[in-house]
């Protein structure tokens, strides 16, 4: 693996060429893949369910499945919010200030419910337990609707139009 002695470069749109990388549209990506394989265990369990082989799928395992999705799409959008924002020090802001800055003080609603959600789950211990076990299909899918329509607003003010990773409705059928 070698970039011939160029840094790899990380990318705010789209990613032409071998050394440059979009962590943050990589991470929704696998964050939309856990919401669509979820909604597969769903759609079998519920199909199969008076059949002798058709596959559990626990309360316990939608939770887990849940959490990383939730955990995927919090990564996006913090490293989405991290690219788009003026580098005024070492650090970066905090994703609740972060996204306060760039939608001028009125973020999409939801957004704070979705940013607890993902600190929960990113700080996850004893305490955080019932955080987890407190996600149902409707609340996965509402915060999922949430960190798109923030991508969506973000590609908009950066003048990109949204492609096939934003078209999602994040419904259970």
């Amino acid at each position: 693996m070698t970039n011939q002695g160029q840094p790899r470069r990380f990318a705010m749109g789209s990613t032409d060429g071998p050394d440059i990388s979009n962590l943050q549209l990589n991470f929704w990506r696998l964050a939309v893949q856990k919401f669509e394989e979820i909604q597969e265990k769903w759609r079998r369990y519920a199909i199969d369910e008076t059949s002798d082989n058709w596959p559990e799928y626990t309360e316990n395992e939608f939770k887990v499945d849940a959490a990383i999705a939730l955990v995927l799409a919090g990564t996006s959008i913090a490293e989405l919010v991290g690219q788009n924002l003026p580098c005024a020090s070492e650090r970066t802001k905090s994703l609740g200030k972060g996204l306060d800055d760039l939608f001028g003080g009125n973020p999409p609603s939801g957004t704070k419910a979705l940013i607890k959600i993902y600190n929960d789950l990113r700080h996850f211990g004893a305490a955080k337990h019932e955080a987890v076990w407190g996600v149902t299909e409707e609340i996965l899918c509402e915060h999922l609707k949430v960190a798109q329509e923030i991508w969506l607003a973000v590609l908009k003010r950066q003048g990109h139009s949204a492609n096939e990773d934003f078209r999602h409705s994040f419904v259970f059928e």
